[in-house]
């Protein structure tokens, strides 16, 4: 169940916005449990700069791996400064990876079988 948070100094995003970062997400990380959270016109600054930029960060438990960042870090920072219209030098994306016994959800931990990594497979092919 990723937790995806988006911050930009954007003062507002498209009405159908969080539709389609749902759907990119989904899509992405092959599942439909996600957390979306979508801040916009934040104070932020970016190398010295208020020039539009964006933050995503995304915690996730044991969903990232070395092998598969690169293209994970790759196609986010694509879809939003194509669909914010943000330099992609201009977007950061953190990804976070945490335990199982780190998240509860239905004030129960997380048990022990979603710490795989399915989506290895899928972005090593």
């Amino acid at each position: 169940m990723p937790l995806v948070t988006i911050q930009t100094n954007a003062k507002s995003v498209p009405k159908d916005y969080q539709s389609r970062v749902f759907e990119f997400f989904k899509e992405l990380f092959i599942t439909p449990n996600l957390g979306i959270t979508i801040e916009t016109g934040k104070d932020m600054t970016f190398g010295g700069s208020s020039d539009p930029t964006v933050t995503i960060s995304i915690l996730a438990v044991a969903r990232f791996h070395p092998d598969t960042n690169p293209r994970l870090h790759k196609a986010i920072a694509e879809f939003f400064s194509t669909t914010l219209n943000i330099p992609v030098e201009k977007t950061v994306v953190v990804l976070q990876r945490t335990a199982p016994v780190n998240v509860s959800f239905n004030a129960k931990p997380l048990p022990d079988f979603l710490a795989r990594d399915r989506d290895i497979e899928f972005w090593q092919g």
